[in-house]
Formats: structure tokens, sequence, C-alpha cells
């Protein structure tokens, strides 16, 4: 039987374990928390002391779990879709396939770094919580810009390797739209290197890339926000 996907790299396993792993640890250390949470909590501080409190919830302490899960159901689908899209029938070719298995991997491991910052975030919410003033402190600034740092070496690691073909495709001919824009309806592959910057581009020739643009958008932009306004506007007071 022929296979569908391509196989995962280790490190794209251990991400998507790690993953859960941070996000059982952060619902279970919301829940053992919670009783000992104040009646109400912060959701507004100015110059770090609460000018709007709301009453404490499960939905609304359990915000950071939300955000984690939200982040999955980004991460998820885009790495499955990576991985089928590496299977030589689909990537052209046995490079391609390494490559498309680089960017599903790469794309795993910066969700994980991510998931483990809103983890973080979450103990220092409860800390922020309990004290019932203050802020986040520069620990957590330092795991912020810890974790940038971290997904950009991720990001050139990737690009180290998508660029191996980076110029071949730059150079197709009537394939560019608006400079930035691959359609091609001759190549079998949903994902191209961009034709200049970091990673890779869809290829608008086939009709899926508009229905992964649209999936991309809803949960990578839109869900996170949507997700904390709807948790918080029936508590603020």
């Amino acid at each position: 039987m022929r296979r569908r996907f391509a196989e995962p790299t280790g490190l794209t396993r251990a991400a998507f374990i790690s993953s859960f792993a941070i996000i059982g640890f952060t619902m279970s250390y919301l829940i053992w928390m919670y009783p000992d949470l104040p009646f109400a909590v912060p959701v507004r501080l100015i110059r770090e002391r609460a000018v709007l409190h709301s009453f404490k919830s499960p939905l609304l302490v359990m915000l950071p779990v939300l955000v984690q899960v939200t982040l999955v159901a980004f991460i998820a689908p885009l790495v499955t879709l990576l991985l089928w899209q590496a299977q030589p029938q689909a990537a052209g070719g046995a490079e391609d396939t390494r490559r498309m298995g680089a960017a599903a991997e790469a794309v795993a491991l910066i969700g994980a770094v991510w998931i483990a910052v809103q983890a973080f975030a979450a103990v220092r919410l409860v800390a922020l919580w309990e004290r019932g003033q203050g802020s986040f402190g520069d620990v957590y600034t330092f795991v912020l810009v810890t974790a940038v740092a971290v997904s950009m070496v991720i990001g050139a690691r990737t690009t180290a390797v998508v660029n191996t073909r980076r110029h071949q495709v730059a150079e197709e001919p009537g394939v560019w739209r608006l400079r930035r824009l691959y359609v091609n309806p001759g190549n079998p592959a949903l994902f191209v290197p961009a034709r200049t910057g970091l990673g890779y581009t869809l290829n608008f020739g086939r009709p899926l890339a508009v229905v992964v643009m649209t999936v991309t958008l809803g949960f990578g932009v839109i869900g996170p926000y949507y997700v904390a306004f709807q948790v918080l506007k029936g508590y603020w007071h």
C-alpha cells in the first residue's frame, strides 16, 4: 500500500509529545491552584496596580490552556499537511521530501516553544493574581526573549535546508504573480520555497492553497484573540 504521509522526524515527534505534556502540566497546575486563588482576580493593571477585577471562574483561570489548545489546533493540521506533501509522489523528489519534512519539524518545534511560554505565563499569572498587583516580572521577559531567539534559530536552521532549492524555484519562468505569489498548476507541490526571505510559500495554482490560507488565518491570527475576548468579555466588572 502506498504511504499517504512521510515519516515525521524524531524531533517532530518529540515536539508533539512535549507539547501535550506541557499542556497537561499547565492544566493540572491551574486546577491545583484554583481553590487558593482570590474570589476576584485582577484582569487589568496600570503601573502594576489593579484597576479592573473579574470574578474567578474555571474558564478565566484556564485561559492559558485555551491558548495552548488553540496553538495545537493550528500547528497539528499544518504539520500533518506538510507531512502529506512530503511524500515523494506529492513533493516531486527525495530532496523536496527532505525539505518538507524539515519544515514540518520546524513548525512543531516552534509550536512547542510557545506552548511552553504559555505554561510559564500561567505560573506567573497565578502569582500575580495571588498578590493582586505587580507584573509578570523580569524573568518572564527573559523567557519571552529566549523563546524569540530559539524560534529564530529554528527558523534559520530550516531556512538553510530550504534555500538549497530557492534559486531554482525563483527562476522558474511565468509562475510568479505580483513578484511574491507562486502560481503553477503543473507543480504537484503545495508548498515551494519562497522567492525571497525565509521559509515556504503556497502554490496558488492548486485550489487547496486557498483552504490552507483561510484555515491559517482563522486559527493563527483570529483564533487566540477570539478565545481571549470570549472568555473575558463576560467577566469585566
